[in-house]
């Protein structure tokens, strides 16, 4: 997968997380341009949005470029806010997280939209369309990519029934098998969160951090070892805490978007 010129990472703050190098810098090291595209607390539809502006925008070219986009958590939700009358700046992308996860930290929309509006049925069915258009895009344009994901969201299927899942949206629609096909489309289907856990178990840490640059490492070294690089390898090593290690990496952009 190494010998392209441009790579694009799609996710969450498991994709792009500023203090600390993730999986898609210790792979976006090794290509002439790397664009990582990962947005922390947010949803499946907020990655799938911006896979398609990507797609239109950088116009995906399958000579070229290599994508990888990390699924995260289904109970995930985002949305546009508005600016302040006569602000200089437009719409605001806000990503709140897991909002079906009761959080007194999140703010009174995602603490409305949860009480109110979003439930567990409606956070797996947008996870599967999202899926399916992201698998749809880069599949009719041939672009070499692969998705995995990085949050655990197995609770979709064990608790099913305390999830109210079981009904479907209608008589005729079964969202567990919708669930399913989302873990049947993964690449690899072991999440970064389940690797965290087992790397933890075996060396000891916190495991309600985000995965270390070690973790992250581990990870491409078990799933992606062709881009286990002198490059990857120096990023590892580094001091992130005394060296700006973003600078090494030549085209990692915030938001492509906004």
């Amino acid at each position: 997968m190494n010998t392209k010129k441009r790579f694009f990472a799609f996710g969450c703050s498991y994709t792009r997380w500023n203090p600390n190098p993730t999986w898609a810098d210790f792979i976006g090291i090794n290509f002439e341009e790397y664009y990582n595209l990962g947005k922390p607390g947010a949803c499946n539809t907020y990655i799938m949005n911006q896979v398609i502006e990507v797609s239109e925008k950088m116009q995906f070219n399958q000579e070229t470029d290599v994508v990888i986009v990390a699924l995260t958590g289904f109970g995930r939700f985002s949305y546009l806010q508005a600016p302040p009358k006569n602000a200089p700046y437009g719409y605001n992308w806000i990503t709140s997280g897991d909002i079906l996860f009761k959080n007194p930290g999140h703010n009174q929309t995602a603490k409305l939209l949860a009480n109110e509006i979003y439930n567990y049925t409606w956070a797996a069915y947008n996870s599967w369309i999202a899926i399916k258009v992201i698998k749809s895009i880069l599949t009719s344009k041939n672009i070499e990519h692969k998705i995995i994901m990085v949050i655990n969201n197995s609770h979709y299927l064990t608790d099913s029934d305390a999830l109210d899942l079981n009904r479907g949206i209608n008589t005729s629609d079964d969202i567990i098998s919708k669930i399913k096909n989302i873990y049947d489309t993964l690449d690899i289907t072991e999440t970064i969160d389940e690797f965290k856990l087992d790397y933890i178990t075996m060396n000891g840490g916190n495991t309600n951090e985000h995965p270390n640059k070690e973790i992250h490492f581990q990870y491409i070294s078990k799933y992606f070892p062709e881009f286990v690089t002198e490059k990857s390898k120096n990023l590892l090593n580094i001091d992130i805490s005394t060296h700006n290690w973003y600078l090494e990496l030549t085209n990692r952009i915030t938001n492509l978007i906004n």
